[in-house]
């Protein structure tokens, strides 16, 4: 796992984030393709993007053989830098818009599932109502938007941490 300080529920940055956090944690993604499909390295590949009332955390994460370890995390150290340098593309960013708005629209069917939302998001401040705004502030993204919060954040000093079997 390599880990960058990220963005806190008030930060203009959270929706561009939770954008890249799409675009890098589904079958389909650059990173899962290259480190997975073309190198055979991975049993898995993703991303996590943890926001709260203080400043966050940004993580890509791969599970791999111990004694692939060190070229594992060379290929997604290479692929962080690839996306803090070029972004993603105008595929990613839409399949990625798509997959937040029905991954909501699915957890919105549920009566505990949106209540529990509606209720942290007025603990939080941001009202009761803040899903509502969701598909206008996911439309609004631009690509240059995506591009500066990949560059701004994953171009700070990050941690990595590896978990080995003993």
């Amino acid at each position: 796992m390599i880990g960058f300080p990220g963005a806190d529920l008030f930060s203009s940055d959270m929706v561009p984030l939770e954008l890249i956090d799409e675009a890098c944690s589904d079958l389909g993604s650059r990173m899962f393709n290259r480190i997975r499909e073309e190198m055979g390295l991975a049993y898995f590949v993703g991303s996590s993007n943890l926001a709260g009332l203080a400043r966050g955390a940004f993580s890509f994460y791969v599970g791999t053989d111990p004694a692939k370890a060190a070229e594992v995390r060379d290929a997604l150290a290479d692929e962080i830098r690839k996306l803090a340098e070029h972004g993603i593309t105008d595929d990613e960013l839409e399949r990625s818009k798509a997959k937040l708005l029905g991954a909501q629209s699915i957890r919105n069917q549920s009566n505990d599932s949106l209540a529990f939302s509606c209720a942290l998001d007025e603990l939080y401040g941001l009202g009761a109502r803040h899903y509502e705004g969701l598909a206008q502030r996911v439309a609004a993204v631009t690509l240059d938007q995506v591009r500066d919060a990949a560059r701004r954040y994953f171009t700070q000093a990050s941690v990595t941490a590896i978990v080995r079997p003993e």
